[in-house]
């Protein structure tokens, strides 16, 4: 089953969210309109868990089922997969492995 998350104040269904630039992929497929660029991306699962996340920023997210892969900072609750940043990275669970150019924080 699809997610359903909010990006950008936009609804998006799917199973893997890339950002790159100003631009959402879901699913392999551009969607229409563009970002508003800010500090950090904020992802919103409405419903369900994503699988997985790539954006060239930072990210704020829910639970990611899959891997997730940022140029930024990453702040997520549970992740399943791995997770990749060029920053730091802020969660509650852990269980695949974590890279980060800056600190890591794992649990409350």
């Amino acid at each position: 089953m699809a997610s359903i998350v909010n990006i950008d104040g936009r609804v998006y269904s799917g199973d893997q969210i890339i950002v790159k630039g100003n631009r959402i992929f879901v699913d392999g497929i551009e969607q229409d309109g563009v970002l508003i660029k800010g500090s950090a991306l904020e992802v919103r699962i409405l419903e369900g868990v994503l699988q997985n996340l790539q954006c060239d920023g930072s990210v704020i997210a829910g639970n990611i089922a899959g891997n997730v892969n940022a140029g930024g900072s990453v702040e997520c609750h549970d992740i399943v997969g791995n997770v990749s940043a060029g920053g730091s990275v802020r969660m509650n669970v852990a269980q695949g492995r974590v890279t980060a150019g800056g600190s890591v924080r794992i649990g409350g």
